[in-house]
């Protein structure tokens, strides 16, 4: 077994000894599965990465003690959080990582400001007024921006750069 997958398993083996501690509740509200694939990701890039590298320890230490971090003091819990967005944050801005539908909601939204935009210019050019058309343009717009980034999105699943 590599060291990728020994640093991983050991993760994984820390949390699954703490998860009878953790309620379900606050194994999803804290993003436990999401820690996970962060963990996995910061592995993978860790041979190249030197802040990937330096996560690894913080990583290791919360894993051993997760369930103390998420059931007991708020100074734990934050520190949990403070990681996983660390993490997150990092693995987005340095190696391109992205969450799941993360373009689709943008894209979806930039869909349905330009359908707005484009049903008020059209229904006052067309009817002098503000119409129901803006509806239809609206539509139009979500789904438009709504598939473009599901395309996006799927682009970034295959190069595996998504949670």
């Amino acid at each position: 077994m590599g060291k990728k997958q020994e640093f991983l398993s050991k993760i994984k083996n820390h949390i699954a000894e703490q998860e009878k501690n953790i309620s379900p509740k606050d194994y999803r509200f804290y993003l436990v599965d999401r820690f996970i694939k962060l963990t996995s990701h910061i592995d993978k890039n860790s041979e190249n990465c030197v802040e990937c590298n330096g996560f690894k320890k913080e990583i290791e230490e919360v894993s051993a003690n997760l369930a103390d971090y998420i059931n007991r003091s708020k100074t734990n819990k934050i520190k949990y959080e403070t990681l996983n967005d660390k993490l997150l944050y990092h693995l987005n801005k340095v190696h391109g990582l992205k969450q799941k539908r993360y373009y689709t909601s943008l894209y979806s939204v930039f869909g349905i400001a330009a359908g707005a935009l484009t049903g008020i210019i059209t229904s006052f050019f067309v009817y002098g007024s503000i119409s129901k058309i803006i509806l239809l343009f609206l539509l139009i717009g979500f789904l438009t921006g709504n598939y473009l980034g599901y395309i996006k999105d799927k682009k970034l699943k295959k190069k595996n750069l998504q949670l």
